[in-house]
């Protein structure tokens, strides 16, 4: 199993459309880190339990998961995720095609 990096994001989560203290509570995301080149890291975000990349929140995790690696960047918004998300679905295909041996 390759080792994990645990980046407690805080995300609230409001019942029922309640925004009292009562409501909110804690989950935490984890990010699979192989310690691979950092391409490889990015599609790691996208995994059987789903996208961690998704949003702005999951975004700022991961790059804070990669620092040191990457140059930090200001807010992240809906579309720095969009753009990262389609730099990963476009790297997908070669890096596919490295592992199987394919040119």
């Amino acid at each position: 199993m390759p080792p994990v990096a645990v980046f407690p994001l805080v995300l609230l989560v409001i019942a029922n459309g309640s925004s009292n203290c009562s409501s909110i509570s804690r989950v935490t995301v984890t990010f699979p880190l192989t310690g691979e080149p950092l391409a490889l890291d990015l599609l790691n975000t996208r995994t059987a339990a789903g996208d961690l990349v998704a949003d702005p929140a999951g975004l700022e995790g991961w790059l804070a998961a990669q620092a040191g690696r990457l140059t930090p960047v200001g807010e992240v918004g809906a579309a720095e995720v969009a753009a990262v998300r389609a730099v990963r679905e476009a790297a997908r295909p070669a890096l596919e095609a490295a592992r199987c041996g394919e040119r």
